[in-house]
This record gives structure tokens, C-alpha cells and sequence, in this order.
């Protein structure tokens, strides 16, 4: 089979998606791995407290290009899924803003919420177009009715790096409180879960290697 660049017409302009990213590929990878994998392998050794991210966080948490991050969610998320600016979402496990800021000057109305209260305060200092809350995605049925938002993104949150099928190590119900979101999502609103997800065949010991929502 040859290697032939898929194209996608979206909407009625002129644009397209690609499967094939216009930059070197090998460097994205190597970009990724430096900067995400191999902190995250580090920091996924344990079930992280509330306490240990404000900790992470205040050492300058994840490092992030933002041209890159930016590209990969219009090329891997908004273009795909043909979503518009003006539609409400909701970032859960927002850590310090990074992203709900990139998808607010996309054009979405943003709010980003996470347990951590270093995290959210250092949001509002550096990003101002969106709004962040300092609360438990636990309580969001407290704090917004059902049908609130078009869409809720989760990007790594901590809930999903365990079990996926029942109560994972911290506590969580992941199956149901991921059925109370969805409560929260107008009719035909859209759930988008980001997490790490190696295809390499390794199966290491005590590490989770398949898993089902």
C-alpha cells in the first residue's frame, strides 16, 4: 500500500485535513517524548493528592509548546469533529490552564476547572479569556445545570490514567461519574478524552495495558 496524503473537505470553505502534518514528523515525536512521555512516566508512579499537583505545579508543571498543542487540536480534534467558535466547553482536570486558554482564542467559550488551587490560581493570572473554577469535577452537577455545555474535553486527566471500569486507585467510580458529565452535555454535545496511549506491545508488570469505558 503507498503512502498517499488523505485530504478531508470540511464545511463549505475550502480547507482541508490531512492525515499528513506538514513539519517533520520524527521531530514532533522526539518533541513529545522529551517534553510529555518521559515526565509523565515519572509522574505516573503513583496516584497523585491534591497537594502533590500544587506541588507539581509550582515547579512550572507540564511544558508545552503552545504552537504545537495548538496544532494538534485543530488537526486532531476540532477539524475531525467540524467544531465551530462560539460552542461552550467545558475543560475538566484543567491543571493551569494551558489549554482551555489555546481553545479559548480558537473561539470557544471556556471554562476550566481542577481540584488544584495553585493550578487554577495561576491560571487567572496569566490567561484571562476564560473562566476557571477551583472545585472537584465531582461536584459540577452543583455548580451547572444538565445541557450547560456543547462539549467537555479531558486532556490526561488523573481519573483516566488507572482502571477505566470500575473504582479505580483513587477512589473514583470512573463509569459513573464519566455518566454524571455526560449530563452536563447539551443534546448531541460531544465527550473528548486526550490521554497517553502506547501502542508498542509491552505488557510490564504492575503497569495497565488494556482497559474499557
Amino acid at each position: 500500500m503507498t503512502n498517499k496524503e488523505k485530504h478531508k473537505n470540511f464545511g463549505n470553505n475550502n480547507s482541508k485535513y490531512t492525515g499528513v502534518w506538514p513539519y517533520n514528523k520524527l521531530r514532533e515525536i522526539r518533541i513529545l517524548q522529551k517534553l510529555i512521555i518521559m515526565p509523565l512516566k515519572k509522574w505516573m508512579g503513583t496516584t497523585r493528592t491534591q497537594n502533590g499537583y500544587n506541588d507539581f505545579y509550582a515547579k512550572g508543571g507540564w511544558r508545552y509548546f503552545k504552537w504545537l498543542e495548538k496544532r494538534i487540536l485543530q488537526k486532531r480534534i476540532i477539524m475531525p469533529l467540524k467544531l465551530t467558535k462560539g460552542l461552550k466547553l467545558l475543560e475538566i482536570g484543567c491543571g493551569m490552564g494551558h489549554h482551555s486558554n489555546i481553545l479559548s482564542e480558537l473561539g470557544f467559550k471556556v471554562v476550566g476547572v481542577d481540584t488544584s488551587e495553585f493550578g487554577i490560581k495561576y491560571a487567572k493570572e496569566h490567561y484571562s479569556t476564560s473562566k476557571y473554577l477551583h472545585m472537584d469535577a465531582k461536584d459540577l452537577s452543583l455548580e451547572f445545570e444538565p445541557g450547560s455545555f456543547d462539549i467537555i474535553f479531558s486532556n490526561g486527566m488523573s481519573w483516566y490514567h488507572y482502571e477505566l471500569n470500575g473504582i479505580n486507585q483513587g477512589g473514583i467510580d470512573v463509569p459513573i461519574c464519566t455518566k454524571d458529565f455526560f449530563q452536563l452535555l447539551k443534546r448531541g454535545g460531544i465527550f473528548i478524552l486526550k490521554i497517553l496511549t502506547v501502542f508498542l506491545g509491552r505488557r510490564p508488570d504492575g503497569v495497565i495495558h488494556h482497559n474499557e469505558l
